[in-house]
């Protein structure tokens, strides 16, 4: 009988023994695939925080690209000047509203006061090929080639009309002959970004 019980005993055991190492496989395959679960999710979360990061990067950088262009417009704009003494013929203007020298790039130029010395200088903004471009010119009645720089990309439109002394807008400036050395009372520029819509801004020329 005590062999019996013996016998018994360590069935019991051997089951128990087992039972336990099952249920600890078990365990370890449910903390993988746990683990697995979690890594997946950290994983698109610090891609999903990463792409936002850029985007913002992106969007910031972009804000300051166009503030940037408004702040260098702005500065052009109200210190335009009437060009002194008599205008020679074929001068341009002291202020332009027109295409470019090719006739199909909306933009305005301007002669302005700039620089630490106060010099005159000559310098206008076109949109060419979705683009925004700065032309400066080496001096006020310079004839050659100006230099270009990328002031602001991806531009649907830049629309430009200045207001007279008349009160009257116009796309064109000057509008008339008698215009041709004076500056209009205020201009009024309306940009139009796919990203950003419609910006617009007036400015009161001095």
């Amino acid at each position: 009988m005590s062999h019996v019980r013996l016998h018994i005993a360590r069935l019991r055991h051997t089951d128990q023994v087992e039972a336990v190492r099952g249920l600890t496989l078990i365990e370890l395959l449910v903390a993988l695939t746990i683990f697995a679960i979690l890594g997946a999710m950290s994983y698109r979360a610090v891609s999903a925080a990463a792409d936002r990061q850029s985007q913002l990067s992106e969007g910031f950088q972009r804000w300051r690209n166009i503030s940037r262009f408004w702040q260098m417009a702005e500065v052009d704009v109200l210190q335009a000047i009437v060009r002194p003494g008599v205008v020679p013929s074929g001068t341009p203007p002291s202020f332009v509203i027109e295409s470019a020298t090719d006739k199909t790039k909306p933009g305005f130029g301007v002669l302005a006061v700039g620089g630490a010395s106060g010099s005159v200088r000559r310098r206008g903004y076109w949109l060419d090929g979705g683009q925004i471009v700065l032309f400066r010119w080496p001096a006020a009645d310079s004839s050659s080639l100006p230099l270009r720089d990328i002031v602001l990309e991806n531009v649907t439109s830049l629309r430009v009309s200045a207001i007279g002394p008349d009160g009257q807008r116009s796309s064109v400036w000057p509008a008339n002959a008698a215009a041709g050395s004076t500056l209009p009372v205020a201009i009024d520029i309306e940009l139009e970004l796919p990203d950003a819509g419609t910006i617009r801004r007036l400015f009161v020329l001095h």
